[in-house]
């Protein structure tokens, strides 16, 4: 099945900033996954141009996931964020792969994984909106459920909390 597929990888969007040892933000400050929305082509040249090459793949139908890679500083373990997809059909076909995740990595926490769009797309603490994330666009911008699988999978720098039996 999986033939079928061609996978893609972007390479690290925020160079700059992780070279001057900044966790979430490039070297003006920004914290480039609250610009997806409305990416400024000069301001945000890596963001404006991986949104556009994803809405291509996406415009002929070769889009199937998006997950963006994260380090998360304080909650422990490996988890996604997804988004809330009222079909409950499609609700668990998004489910399935962290299930499947969970049943095959020792540190995929299942528990730890949010759906819902109300936890999930809070303002951060400078006042910059999670549903501008790479996740929460993707999806919105792809019609909410026509790629359910836009994830972001966070995994922190030290152990998780659980422990999976394989």
């Amino acid at each position: 099945m999986l033939d079928r597929f061609v996978f893609k990888i972007v390479p690290l969007l925020n160079p700059d900033g992780v070279e001057r040892g900044y966790w979430r933000n490039d070297t003006q400050g920004l914290n480039l996954n609250r610009v997806y929305s409305e990416p400024d082509p000069i301001r945000h040249p890596t963001i404006y141009a991986v949104k556009a090459a994803i809405l291509h793949e996406h415009s002929q139908q070769r889009l199937h996931i998006y997950v963006d890679l994260h380090g998360h500083a304080t909650k422990r373990g490996c988890f996604v964020f997804g988004n809330t997809i009222t079909n409950k059909k499609t609700q668990v076909q998004q489910i399935l792969l962290p299930k499947l995740l969970s049943l095959n990595s020792v540190n995929f926490d299942l528990d730890a994984c949010n759906f819902n769009d109300n936890d999930n797309n809070k303002k951060d603490k400078k006042g910059d909106s999670r549903a501008s994330s790479g996740r929460a666009t993707i999806f919105r911008e792809t019609g909410c459920g026509d790629v359910p699988f836009c994830f972001t999978l966070e995994g922190n720098y030290a152990t998780g909390l659980r422990i999976n039996t394989l």
